[in-house]
């Protein structure tokens, strides 16, 4: 479900990613009948980012993480 390779998911409903050091990442978003809200967590602070929209049923979805590092 994502180019990264590490992803853990309820189709359609829930997914999360690790991106591993900060590389941009695609995620298959074709299950999801709608839109969706993301949000970045950054391990090394331990703080979350604002929820963004995303747009659901895209199957290559692009991501680029807002920080470096994983």
């Amino acid at each position: 479900l994502s180019s990264t390779g590490l992803c853990l998911a309820r189709p359609g409903e829930e997914y999360v990613v690790y991106a591993l050091d900060g590389q941009p990442s695609n995620v298959d978003l074709s299950a999801a009948p709608s839109d969706m809200q993301a949000r970045w967590f950054n391990p090394a602070t331990g703080e979350f980012g604002k929820p963004a929209a995303v747009r659901g049923g895209n199957a290559r979805q692009a991501f680029v993480p807002p920080h470096s590092g994983d």
